[in-house]
């Protein structure tokens, strides 16, 4: 079998993020006219797709939205997927309310074009029949309108505007090698208020939310709230269903309550949708969810089930989600203890410990105190400090990597490169480096250990470069640098034994120094001077003495 991909109808959110390419997806068929998908990324690997039935070479077409909606048709087939090709059914052919054919292959049409919308599909046969049908959240079916002589062999269709068909037919010139073009412009909702077409009326008069055709990024441990506003026709009970296109990646839950009337007496029911990773909702089996290391989209779409085909204006509401990198984040280093700068603390007390607290910031907006395991670097080549925890001190259980071993394997383009990339904790079961060196000083502080930086007795700037190199506390790259002025750092005070070792060292280097000078100087003239002096001296002392006797 042949797998063909058309993304014609593509617009500016168009293609498809659960399969990155189609290259990550191979179509198996069998003896018997099935064909299921198979897929390369976790955890789609673990599993084949559903197997469906097929008759012919299928072409593929891209829904727009990003939802995983696929559309595969050949001239006697028409199926689609909601979920990138897991679960595969044919679209039906309906007159009413009532199913009249199961499948496009019953109808005996002969597919000439297609496209589609976010909501919409419109097929032209052969027979120059137009088809038009909605492609909802739980069922796709489409309803076949009046005869109209429009089917040409070049002819095309596409979705000009919400509701607005246009069939394109290219007009040959003798003379000009242009082309010019019959434009047919079908007004879907006008079309569908023939009473022929027996089309029920649409259950909700609005359905609306802030974040429609928005994007918003989750980063690791954090979640996003969204809201939605519906309003049904008076006496109905639709129901509303959001959905995400990675499941696998992103869990949500929903709550919708009354919230008031309309000044015409309708009652208005708000829907809130809370949205995380779903690693972090407790409620997914491990072998379900996505690696949770590595970034993934989704989309959020809220709309009706069960909708009705006459609710042409209602489109669904859709938002992209990034589960990745906030790079609207920022980590702030801030000193705890404020009192040294304002002459409030004595020397004595400057040399107390000091901590300094890492902030997490967005939008200049303080949001938690970081307390994941991250790593420092002097920028200046200053070593004078250490850890106070070593690797066996620590409880590692595997080798800790250092600045040592990281620069050792860094490339020249990042010679500091030591972040959630290549970070390996050293109490990580699967780590399987052994513990050589228990005495080494562990250089990760933050996370489930105490350890602390210790300053040796050095006045002066450190300047720090700081990366937070915890893999499970965001996607993105948080670092920065910053300063820290060591001072009243004392001189160490000396001991009894230090003094009488340093006198006595004293003591015998001058009378070494006088043993050699003192020789030397007698026999020189200012040695002779000053030995007549001393001689002279004592002469008179002894005169002086024999005068007392």
């Amino acid at each position: 079998m042949q797998l063909q991909a058309k993304t014609a109808q593509v617009g500016a959110l168009g293609g498809i993020f659960h399969l990155h390419s189609l290259s990550q997806v191979g179509l198996l068929t069998s003896n018997q006219g099935k064909a299921k998908f198979v897929y390369s990324d976790h955890p789609l690997n673990q599993s084949f797709g559903l197997p469906f039935d097929y008759n012919g070479t299928l072409d593929i077409l891209i829904v727009p939205g990003q939802k995983g909606f696929l559309i595969f048709w050949f001239e006697k087939s028409l199926l689609a997927s909601r979920n990138a090709g897991q679960l595969v059914n044919p679209v039906q052919v309906q007159e009413g309310s009532h199913t009249v054919y199961s499948s496009v292959f019953e109808t005996n049409i002969t597919i000439h074009s297609l496209a589609a919308n976010e909501n919409e599909l419109a097929v032209l046969t052969r027979e120059s029949n137009l088809y038009y049908g909605s492609l909802g959240i739980l069922t796709n079916f489409m309803i076949k309108f009046a005869h109209q002589n429009v089917w040409s062999q070049d002819a095309a269709l596409m979705f000009s505007n919400l509701g607005m068909l246009e069939i394109l037919t290219p007009i040959p010139d003798s003379v000009f090698p242009a082309f010019d073009f019959q434009k047919c412009l079908v007004n879907i909702q006008a079309v569908l208020m023939d009473p022929q077409l027996q089309v029920d009326v649409c259950k909700v008069e609005l359905l609306q939310g802030e974040f429609e055709n928005k994007m918003y990024v989750i980063d690791m441990n954090s979640k996003l709230e969204l809201t939605a506003l519906m309003i049904p026709r008076p006496g109905t009970s639709p129901i509303p269903l959001a959905v995400v296109s990675n499941p696998h990646s992103v869990g949500l839950q929903a709550i919708i309550y009354e919230d008031g009337y309309t000044y015409g007496g309708n009652t208005k029911h708000k829907l809130n949708i809370s949205l995380r990773q779903q690693h972090h909702s407790g409620r997914a089996d491990p072998n379900f969810t996505s690696s949770i290391k590595r970034p993934t989209m989704s989309t959020i779409t809220l709309d009706i089930a069960n909708k009705e085909i006459s609710c042409v204006d209602l489109k669904p509401l859709t938002a992209l989600i990034s589960i990745g990198c906030d790079l609207k984040k920022k980590i702030v280093i801030q000193n705890k203890i404020s009192a040294c700068y304002k002459g409030i603390l004595d020397p004595v007390a400057l040399q107390d410990n000091y901590t300094y607290v890492i902030e997490k910031w967005r939008e200049e907006k303080f949001q938690e105190v970081m307390e994941a395991e991250y790593v420092l670097l002097e920028l200046n080549g200053l070593f004078t400090y250490t850890y106070s925890l070593t690797a066996g001190t620590a409880l590692c259980r595997a080798q800790p990597q250092n600045w040592t071993s990281i620069m050792w394997n860094a490339s020249e383009e990042r010679p500091f490169a030591w972040d959630r990339e290549n970070y390996v904790s050293c109490h990580d079961p699967n780590n399987n480096a052994p513990l050589k060196w228990p005495e080494v000083p562990y250089q990760i502080l933050g996370g489930r250990t105490a350890n602390k930086v210790i300053f040796n007795q050095r006045n002066g700037i450190y300047i720090f470069f700081i990366s937070v190199v915890d893999p499970y506390y965001s996607y993105c790259h948080l670092e920065t640098t910053f300063s820290v002025y060591v001072y009243g750092a004392f001189p160490l005070p000396f001991s009894h034994s230090a003094i009488i070792t340093t006198l006595l060292v004293v003591a015998t280097l001058l009378s070494v120094w006088l043993a050699y000078m003192v020789p030397k100087l007698l026999h020189m003239e200012q040695g002779h001077r000053f030995r007549g002096f001393w001689v002279g001296l004592c002469r008179r002392c002894r005169q002086s003495c024999a005068c007392f006797r």
